[in-house]
Protein backbone atom coordinates (compact mmCIF):
# COMPACT_ATOMS: atom_id res chain seq x y z
CA UNK A 1 0.00 0.00 0.00
CA UNK A 2 0.99 3.53 -0.99
CA UNK A 3 0.22 6.82 0.59
CA UNK A 4 1.50 10.01 -0.71
CA UNK A 5 0.92 13.41 0.66
CA UNK A 6 1.39 16.70 -0.82
CA UNK A 7 0.47 20.13 0.82
CA UNK A 8 -0.50 21.78 -2.70
CA UNK A 9 -2.74 20.93 -5.28
CA UNK A 10 -0.23 20.06 -7.87
CA UNK A 11 2.28 18.55 -5.42
CA UNK A 12 1.79 15.36 -7.45
CA UNK A 13 2.28 14.90 -11.25
CA UNK A 14 -0.50 14.18 -12.53
CA UNK A 15 0.79 11.08 -14.49
CA UNK A 16 1.36 9.79 -11.08
CA UNK A 17 -1.41 10.86 -9.70
CA UNK A 18 -3.85 9.26 -11.84
CA UNK A 19 -2.87 5.69 -10.57
CA UNK A 20 -3.92 7.06 -7.26
CA UNK A 21 -7.90 6.63 -6.85
CA UNK A 22 -8.28 7.85 -3.10
CA UNK A 23 -7.96 11.57 -2.61
CA UNK A 24 -8.93 12.72 0.62
CA UNK A 25 -8.63 16.45 0.59
CA UNK A 26 -8.24 18.75 4.08
CA UNK A 27 -8.60 22.36 3.84
CA UNK A 28 -7.15 24.12 1.01
CA UNK A 29 -6.20 27.77 0.61
CA UNK A 30 -7.99 27.92 -2.52
CA UNK A 31 -11.34 26.46 -3.03
CA UNK A 32 -10.49 25.96 -6.62
CA UNK A 33 -8.31 23.17 -5.59
CA UNK A 34 -11.29 21.26 -4.50
CA UNK A 35 -12.25 21.47 -7.86
CA UNK A 36 -9.42 19.93 -9.14
CA UNK A 37 -8.77 17.09 -7.14
CA UNK A 38 -12.14 15.77 -6.83
CA UNK A 39 -13.59 16.50 -10.19
CA UNK A 40 -15.40 19.76 -10.00
CA UNK A 41 -17.16 19.41 -7.15
CA UNK A 42 -18.19 22.70 -5.92
CA UNK A 43 -18.55 21.44 -1.95
CA UNK A 44 -15.79 22.86 0.61
CA UNK A 45 -15.27 21.74 3.57
CA UNK A 46 -16.75 23.48 6.92
CA UNK A 47 -13.96 25.49 8.73
CA UNK A 48 -13.16 22.99 11.56
CA UNK A 49 -10.28 21.29 12.32
CA UNK A 50 -9.89 17.83 11.16
CA UNK A 51 -12.54 18.24 8.48
CA UNK A 52 -11.87 17.32 4.88
CA UNK A 53 -13.41 15.58 1.56
CA UNK A 54 -12.88 12.48 -0.06
CA UNK A 55 -14.93 11.25 -3.17
CA UNK A 56 -16.60 8.15 -3.28
CA UNK A 57 -19.43 7.37 -5.63
CA UNK A 58 -20.06 11.24 -5.06
CA UNK A 59 -18.13 14.09 -2.78
CA UNK A 60 -18.31 13.47 0.90
CA UNK A 61 -17.35 15.81 3.48
CA UNK A 62 -15.58 14.10 6.71
CA UNK A 63 -14.42 14.04 10.08
CA UNK A 64 -11.02 12.88 10.89
CA UNK A 65 -10.15 12.92 14.58
CA UNK A 66 -8.15 15.29 16.36
CA UNK A 67 -6.05 14.17 19.07
CA UNK A 68 -5.80 17.44 21.02
CA UNK A 69 -6.47 21.14 21.48
CA UNK A 70 -5.42 23.34 17.63
CA UNK A 71 -2.89 25.04 20.19
CA UNK A 72 -1.36 22.41 21.44
CA UNK A 73 -1.03 20.05 18.28
CA UNK A 74 2.18 21.11 16.96
CA UNK A 75 3.79 19.72 20.42
CA UNK A 76 2.29 16.69 20.33
CA UNK A 77 2.86 15.79 17.03
CA UNK A 78 6.71 16.43 17.60
CA UNK A 79 6.66 14.24 21.16
CA UNK A 80 4.92 11.60 19.19
CA UNK A 81 7.92 11.67 16.37
CA UNK A 82 9.91 11.08 19.05
CA UNK A 83 8.76 8.27 20.66
CA UNK A 84 7.66 6.34 17.30
CA UNK A 85 11.35 6.96 16.31
CA UNK A 86 12.62 5.45 19.83
CA UNK A 87 9.86 2.45 19.30
CA UNK A 88 10.73 2.18 15.55
CA UNK A 89 14.66 2.72 14.67
CA UNK A 90 14.10 1.12 11.82
CA UNK A 91 13.77 3.04 8.36
CA UNK A 92 13.27 3.17 5.14
CA UNK A 93 16.58 3.15 3.13
CA UNK A 94 17.40 6.58 0.97
CA UNK A 95 16.12 6.71 -2.37
CA UNK A 96 19.70 6.25 -4.04
CA UNK A 97 20.81 9.41 -6.22
CA UNK A 98 24.07 10.13 -8.31
CA UNK A 99 25.08 13.33 -6.58
CA UNK A 100 26.41 16.23 -8.61
CA UNK A 101 29.66 16.55 -6.64
CA UNK A 102 30.35 13.14 -4.77
CA UNK A 103 31.73 13.90 -1.40
CA UNK A 104 33.24 11.84 1.01
CA UNK A 105 29.97 11.95 3.52
CA UNK A 106 28.30 10.55 0.40
CA UNK A 107 29.94 7.07 0.50
CA UNK A 108 31.16 7.48 4.08
CA UNK A 109 28.84 4.23 5.15
CA UNK A 110 31.01 1.95 3.33
CA UNK A 111 34.34 2.83 4.86
CA UNK A 112 34.68 -0.27 6.41
CA UNK A 113 38.66 -0.81 6.81
CA UNK A 114 41.43 -1.56 3.68
CA UNK A 115 38.84 -4.38 2.48
CA UNK A 116 36.44 -1.33 1.48
CA UNK A 117 37.56 1.38 0.89
CA UNK A 118 35.22 3.74 -1.08
CA UNK A 119 36.64 5.45 -4.17
CA UNK A 120 32.30 6.39 -5.60
CA UNK A 121 29.32 5.94 -6.97
CA UNK A 122 28.42 3.52 -9.71
CA UNK A 123 26.55 5.82 -12.82
CA UNK A 124 23.59 2.77 -13.34
CA UNK A 125 23.32 0.79 -9.97
CA UNK A 126 23.83 4.22 -7.65
CA UNK A 127 25.88 1.51 -5.25
CA UNK A 128 28.95 2.73 -3.52
CA UNK A 129 32.39 1.23 -5.63
CA UNK A 130 34.71 0.46 -2.78
CA UNK A 131 38.43 -0.57 -3.35
CA UNK A 132 39.72 -4.11 -1.57
CA UNK A 133 42.80 -3.36 -0.47
CA UNK A 134 43.37 -6.35 1.78
CA UNK A 135 42.51 -9.05 -0.88
CA UNK A 136 45.85 -8.37 -3.40
CA UNK A 137 49.20 -7.04 -2.27
CA UNK A 138 49.11 -4.39 -4.83
CA UNK A 139 46.39 -2.19 -6.48
CA UNK A 140 46.75 0.27 -9.58
CA UNK A 141 45.41 3.63 -10.02
CA UNK A 142 46.26 5.15 -13.39
CA UNK A 143 45.25 7.17 -16.06
CA UNK A 144 45.91 9.10 -19.56
CA UNK A 145 47.79 11.84 -18.27
CA UNK A 146 48.62 13.15 -14.74
CA UNK A 147 46.28 16.37 -14.53
CA UNK A 148 43.97 18.03 -11.58
CA UNK A 149 41.45 15.86 -11.94
CA UNK A 150 44.19 12.49 -11.56
CA UNK A 151 45.69 14.36 -8.49
CA UNK A 152 42.43 15.42 -6.63
CA UNK A 153 40.59 11.62 -6.86
CA UNK A 154 43.69 10.16 -5.87
CA UNK A 155 43.46 12.57 -3.19
CA UNK A 156 40.20 11.70 -1.82
CA UNK A 157 41.44 7.69 -1.62
CA UNK A 158 44.25 8.80 0.49
CA UNK A 159 42.03 11.21 2.83
CA UNK A 160 40.09 8.19 3.48
CA UNK A 161 43.01 5.89 4.34
CA UNK A 162 43.72 8.58 6.58
CA UNK A 163 40.75 8.34 8.80
CA UNK A 164 41.62 4.61 8.91
CA UNK A 165 42.41 4.57 13.36
CA UNK A 166 44.96 2.05 13.26
CA UNK A 167 46.19 2.14 9.73
CA UNK A 168 49.24 3.85 8.77
CA UNK A 169 49.52 5.24 5.30
CA UNK A 170 53.15 6.22 4.12
CA UNK A 171 53.04 8.07 0.85
CA UNK A 172 56.60 7.76 -1.46
CA UNK A 173 55.19 11.04 -4.26
CA UNK A 174 57.88 11.14 -6.28
CA UNK A 175 55.74 13.28 -8.83
CA UNK A 176 55.21 15.73 -6.26
CA UNK A 177 51.25 15.06 -7.38
CA UNK A 178 49.49 14.96 -4.18
CA UNK A 179 51.50 17.26 -1.35
CA UNK A 180 48.03 19.27 -0.59
CA UNK A 181 46.46 16.07 0.37
CA UNK A 182 49.66 15.11 2.59
CA UNK A 183 47.99 15.80 6.34
CA UNK A 184 47.68 12.68 8.74
CA UNK A 185 49.90 10.75 6.34
CA UNK A 186 53.56 9.75 6.47
CA UNK A 187 54.54 11.61 3.80
CA UNK A 188 57.40 12.15 1.15
CA UNK A 189 58.34 13.56 -2.10
CA UNK A 190 60.94 14.46 -4.71
CA UNK A 191 61.46 17.95 -3.26
CA UNK A 192 62.93 15.84 -0.74
CA UNK A 193 65.47 14.17 -3.11
CA UNK A 194 66.64 16.74 -4.83
CA UNK A 195 66.99 18.88 -1.80
CA UNK A 196 69.39 16.49 0.11
CA UNK A 197 70.98 15.08 -2.64
CA UNK A 198 71.96 18.89 -4.14
CA UNK A 199 73.30 19.28 -0.77
CA UNK A 200 75.09 16.75 -0.74
CA UNK A 201 73.94 15.53 3.55
CA UNK A 202 73.80 12.38 4.88
CA UNK A 203 71.75 10.29 3.30
CA UNK A 204 70.15 9.04 6.27
CA UNK A 205 68.27 12.35 6.63
CA UNK A 206 64.68 11.72 8.19
CA UNK A 207 63.72 13.50 4.60
CA UNK A 208 65.15 11.54 1.79
CA UNK A 209 62.37 9.55 0.19
CA UNK A 210 64.92 6.83 -0.24
CA UNK A 211 65.83 6.19 3.03
CA UNK A 212 62.19 6.20 4.67
CA UNK A 213 61.44 3.78 2.13
CA UNK A 214 63.82 1.75 3.54
CA UNK A 215 62.71 1.87 7.10
CA UNK A 216 59.44 1.04 5.73
CA UNK A 217 61.03 -2.02 3.79
CA UNK A 218 62.42 -3.00 7.27
CA UNK A 219 58.75 -2.70 9.17
CA UNK A 220 57.60 -4.56 6.31
CA UNK A 221 60.34 -7.30 6.66
CA UNK A 222 60.17 -7.63 10.15
CA UNK A 223 56.13 -8.27 10.03
CA UNK A 224 57.16 -11.24 6.88
CA UNK A 225 59.52 -12.79 9.34
CA UNK A 226 57.45 -13.30 12.17
CA UNK A 227 54.26 -14.45 9.08
CA UNK A 228 57.02 -17.12 7.77
CA UNK A 229 58.14 -17.98 11.38
CA UNK A 230 54.83 -19.07 12.36
CA UNK A 231 54.19 -20.91 9.25
CA UNK A 232 52.13 -17.81 7.80
CA UNK A 233 49.32 -17.84 10.49
CA UNK A 234 47.36 -14.79 10.17
CA UNK A 235 46.92 -14.61 13.77
CA UNK A 236 50.80 -14.25 14.32
CA UNK A 237 50.39 -10.42 13.16
CA UNK A 238 47.07 -9.84 15.06
CA UNK A 239 49.57 -7.19 16.95
CA UNK A 240 50.35 -5.25 13.91
CA UNK A 241 49.08 -1.75 12.81
CA UNK A 242 47.61 -2.47 9.12
CA UNK A 243 50.24 -0.62 6.67
CA UNK A 244 49.20 0.80 3.28
CA UNK A 245 52.11 2.20 1.10
CA UNK A 246 51.30 4.38 -2.05
CA UNK A 247 53.69 4.82 -5.12
CA UNK A 248 53.18 7.58 -6.90
CA UNK A 249 55.02 7.82 -9.83
CA UNK A 250 56.36 4.31 -10.34
CA UNK A 251 59.22 5.75 -13.49
CA UNK A 252 60.88 8.60 -11.20
CA UNK A 253 60.57 6.30 -8.12
CA UNK A 254 62.62 4.11 -10.09
CA UNK A 255 64.87 6.48 -10.84
CA UNK A 256 64.99 7.25 -7.11
CA UNK A 257 66.31 3.98 -5.97
CA UNK A 258 68.21 3.00 -9.33
CA UNK A 259 70.95 0.19 -8.33
CA UNK A 260 68.10 -0.47 -5.12
CA UNK A 261 65.23 -0.56 -6.68
CA UNK A 262 65.28 -4.58 -7.44
CA UNK A 263 65.70 -5.28 -4.06
CA UNK A 264 64.46 -2.98 -2.14
CA UNK A 265 60.71 -2.33 -3.54
CA UNK A 266 60.54 -4.92 -6.39
CA UNK A 267 61.70 -8.28 -4.46
CA UNK A 268 60.36 -6.71 -1.23
CA UNK A 269 57.00 -6.29 -3.04
CA UNK A 270 57.28 -9.90 -4.36
CA UNK A 271 58.10 -11.35 -0.92
CA UNK A 272 55.29 -10.03 0.71
CA UNK A 273 52.63 -11.00 -1.72
CA UNK A 274 49.78 -12.45 -0.04
CA UNK A 275 50.75 -11.13 3.70
CA UNK A 276 47.92 -9.78 5.48
CA UNK A 277 48.07 -5.97 6.96
CA UNK A 278 50.50 -4.57 4.37
CA UNK A 279 49.19 -3.17 1.26
CA UNK A 280 50.60 -1.03 -2.04
CA UNK A 281 48.93 1.38 -4.29
CA UNK A 282 50.60 2.22 -7.13
CA UNK A 283 49.56 5.34 -8.84
CA UNK A 284 51.07 6.69 -12.28
CA UNK A 285 50.20 7.49 -16.04
CA UNK A 286 48.92 4.34 -18.41
CA UNK A 287 52.66 4.78 -20.30
CA UNK A 288 54.74 5.24 -17.31
CA UNK A 289 52.91 1.78 -15.78
CA UNK A 290 53.34 -0.39 -19.26
CA UNK A 291 57.55 0.38 -18.75
CA UNK A 292 57.53 -2.24 -16.52
CA UNK A 293 54.96 -4.94 -17.14
CA UNK A 294 57.51 -7.51 -18.16
CA UNK A 295 59.37 -6.98 -14.49
CA UNK A 296 59.10 -9.86 -12.37
CA UNK A 297 56.83 -8.09 -9.48
CA UNK A 298 54.76 -6.28 -11.76
CA UNK A 299 53.72 -9.57 -13.66
CA UNK A 300 53.72 -11.75 -10.06
CA UNK A 301 51.50 -8.65 -8.25
CA UNK A 302 49.56 -6.91 -10.88
CA UNK A 303 47.38 -7.93 -13.13
CA UNK A 304 46.44 -5.75 -16.49
CA UNK A 305 42.66 -6.76 -15.97
CA UNK A 306 42.31 -5.15 -12.17
CA UNK A 307 42.55 -1.64 -11.30
CA UNK A 308 40.78 1.93 -11.51
CA UNK A 309 40.97 4.22 -14.41
CA UNK A 310 40.68 8.02 -13.88
CA UNK A 311 39.02 9.78 -17.18
CA UNK A 312 38.97 9.70 -20.57
CA UNK A 313 40.93 7.53 -22.89
CA UNK A 314 40.91 4.07 -21.42
CA UNK A 315 39.98 2.56 -24.80
CA UNK A 316 43.01 3.81 -26.70
CA UNK A 317 45.78 1.55 -23.99
CA UNK A 318 46.83 -1.54 -23.59
CA UNK A 319 47.74 -1.30 -19.34
CA UNK A 320 44.65 -1.93 -18.40
CA UNK A 321 42.39 -4.18 -19.92
CA UNK A 322 38.05 -3.92 -19.72
CA UNK A 323 35.50 -6.37 -20.72
CA UNK A 324 34.29 -3.82 -22.54
CA UNK A 325 34.05 -3.22 -26.45
CA UNK A 326 35.85 -0.49 -27.07
CA UNK A 327 32.77 1.33 -28.63
CA UNK A 328 31.15 1.75 -24.93
CA UNK A 329 34.77 2.86 -23.44
CA UNK A 330 35.69 5.49 -25.85
CA UNK A 331 32.08 7.35 -25.31
CA UNK A 332 33.52 10.71 -23.62
CA UNK A 333 32.72 10.78 -19.91
CA UNK A 334 32.15 13.51 -17.84
CA UNK A 335 34.72 15.10 -15.49
CA UNK A 336 35.78 13.05 -12.24
CA UNK A 337 34.36 9.69 -13.77
CA UNK A 338 36.39 6.45 -14.62
CA UNK A 339 36.58 2.88 -14.61
CA UNK A 340 36.84 -0.01 -11.82
CA UNK A 341 38.01 -2.80 -13.53
CA UNK A 342 38.13 -5.98 -11.91
CA UNK A 343 38.32 -9.38 -14.67
CA UNK A 344 34.84 -9.46 -16.13
CA UNK A 345 33.54 -6.70 -14.08
CA UNK A 346 34.13 -2.92 -15.28
CA UNK A 347 31.77 -0.17 -14.59
CA UNK A 348 31.51 3.10 -14.56
CA UNK A 349 32.22 5.07 -11.75
CA UNK A 350 31.88 8.91 -10.81
CA UNK A 351 34.37 9.37 -8.09
CA UNK A 352 34.93 11.30 -5.03
CA UNK A 353 36.11 14.48 -5.98
CA UNK A 354 35.39 16.72 -2.40
CA UNK A 355 36.10 15.97 1.11
CA UNK A 356 32.79 17.64 2.03
CA UNK A 357 31.96 17.00 5.74
CA UNK A 358 33.39 13.51 5.95
CA UNK A 359 35.91 14.01 9.04
CA UNK A 360 32.87 14.10 11.52
CA UNK A 361 30.90 11.92 10.00
CA UNK A 362 32.97 8.96 9.51
CA UNK A 363 33.17 5.93 12.50
CA UNK A 364 36.02 5.66 14.91
CA UNK A 365 37.29 1.56 13.02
Amino acid sequence: FFIMTSNTSNGIRSRLAQYLPNHLVFQMNDKYDYSSLLARTKITPSPIPGRGLCKLDSVYEFQAAVPVEKDTLNNFVLEKIKTLQTQYPQSAPKVPVLPEVVTLSDVAAELKGLNSVPIGIEKESLNVRSLDLAKETVSMITAAEANDEFKIVVGMILKELSTLIGTECYVYDAEKLLADYSSGLSYYDMEDYYRIKDAETDKKNDSNLLENFKKFGQIAFDMNTKYKDSSFDPASLNDEKERVCVIVGLEKFKTILGGEFDGAFSGLVSMLKGMPKVSFIIVDTCDNMKKHEFEAWYKDTLSGTRGVWVGNGISGQYTLKSSLSARILSAKIDKFFGYYVDGNTTVLVKFISDAGEEVEEYETL
